[in-house]
């Protein structure tokens, strides 16, 4: 009895180790195509460093701007398929692959601004094709601040930004000064739709306004 016990016990651990260390490397072999995407993306305008891995699916890269970005890291967070339970949970809570910047700017922003670009629909049966064209509600505003109108320019750039659907871009008064969060395909998209490093660049400018 004992002698099964163990058996069943040494092929589990052989199989979950087995597991672990596959889609390990199946995320490292994604990981080296997202930093090809990454590093075409910024050619010219950044460099990127190694990527420092912070867990089997989440890793991180420097990217030094000549300007308008100080201290800015690129944050890739993989699905956990290392781990079954952990990779079950997530496609269980639908955890999406996402990317995350964060940086310090020139000026620190005088306030907070949470400015989040989603996109809803609706459909008569769960069935039906998704809409390609949408109406637009417009942008929703809330704010504690009378004189919200000065952000009009830096909202509207982002959500004309083209690609970034389910995108989120926070300026804090605090370290990290700009945050934004957007899907892993931002990333991976081609250059003709911009993505996440096309946002940047509006960004950017926005930025450069605001110092002016």
């Amino acid at each position: 009895m004992w002698g099964m016990f163990l058996f069943d016990a040494v092929l589990g651990a052989l199989l979950v180790a087995g597991w672990y260390f596959a889609w390990r490397e199946v995320n490292r072999l994604r990981a080296a195509n997202v930093l090809r995407c990454i590093e075409q993306a910024v050619a010219g305008k950044a460099l990127v460093s190694a990527p420092r891995w912070r867990r089997a699916s989440h890793f991180e890269v420097e990217l030094r701007f000549a300007s308008a970005f100080h201290d800015s890291w690129l944050s890739v967070e993989l699905l956990p398929r290392e781990m079954p339970l952990h990779w079950f949970l997530a496609r269980l809570r639908k955890q999406p692959e996402q990317v995350t910047f964060r940086a310090e700017l020139e000026h620190r922003p005088a306030n907070n601004l949470i400015i989040a670009n989603q996109k809803w629909y609706g459909r008569t049966s769960a069935a039906a094709a998704i809409p390609e064209q949408c109406y637009s509600l417009g942008a929703l505003v809330i704010t504690t601040r009378e004189d919200w109108q000065t952000d009009t320019v830096t909202v509207e750039r982002i959500l004309a930004a083209r690609s970034c659907d389910l995108i989120q871009v926070e300026f804090r008064k605090t370290s990290p000064q700009l945050l934004v969060t957007a899907p892993l395909a931002s990333v991976v998209q081609s250059q003709a739709e911009q993505g996440l490093f096309g946002l940047l660049q509006e960004l950017a400018t926005c930025v450069t306004a605001r110092k002016e």
